[in-house]
């Protein structure tokens, strides 16, 4: 007659069946604790590589200004009626914004910095050959001077106006107006602004209007 096996025995018992199972709820629980921890941890991960993409493009936009006359290239035609061309000021109030970054394409070094990973609506560029809006993830702000260094220059596209999304165009926004972070998109109820001394501030709503209060212009007309 075969000795009983308590290996055997043990592995069907009840007492094993409850171990798994509570093995199981234990390991269900980490999951669920886990998985918005490792959401957060992305998520700051996106907000800071944004940060150093915007401060590249505000370096790159002071680049070409400190060549051309203190003029970013919305403020300079595209031809050379002048003795400054190279601009993008024809395709001011166009709804194609990416002019406007292609135009300092040797001071950017590459398209990729214009897209940020946050953003599941737009996608890297591999060259500024094919760069077009949906490589782009930020606003211009028109109105930006180099001589004004607490202007804005840039910041996340994720804004809305009185309630409403700014989907791709060019907007005047008065000082009446509202803006604030679109909560549904990017960084969620908060964003980044690049100012025209090439720093970049993570903020909120709030602190985005106090930002708006400080500008040398009343109004903003942003090319998104």
């Amino acid at each position: 007659m075969q000795e009983p096996d308590p290996k055997n025995d043990f592995l069907r018992s009840r007492a094993f069946r409850e171990c798994c199972v509570a093995l199981f709820v234990v390991g269900l629980i980490g999951i669920v604790v886990i998985l918005p921890a490792l959401a957060n941890v992305r998520e700051k991960s996106w907000r800071i590589h944004c940060v150093s993409c915007l401060k590249q493009v505000g370096h790159g936009l002071r680049l070409f200004a400190a060549d051309n006359n203190d003029l970013f290239p919305m403020q300079i035609s595209t031809n050379g009626s002048t003795n400054l061309a190279g601009g993008s000021k024809e395709w001011v109030g166009s709804t194609n914004v990416y002019r406007h970054f292609l135009a300092v394409s040797n001071e950017l070094g590459s398209p990729k910095i214009l897209a940020c990973p946050a953003d599941n609506q737009r996608t890297f560029a591999h060259s500024f050959t094919n760069l077009a809006n949906q490589h782009v993830s930020y606003w211009l702000e028109l109105n930006a001077r180099d001589k004004d260094p607490i202007s804005l220059l840039t910041g996340d596209r994720n804004l809305a106006t009185n309630g409403v999304f700014l989907n791709n165009g060019c907007y005047l926004i008065a000082t009446q107006q509202t803006l604030a972070w679109d909560g549904k998109r990017l960084h969620g109820a908060a964003g980044n602004i690049g100012l025209s001394d090439c720093s970049v501030q993570q903020c909120n709503t709030t602190n985005l209007g106090r930002a708006r209060l400080s500008q040398p212009f009343a109004t903003n007309w942003l090319a998104i």
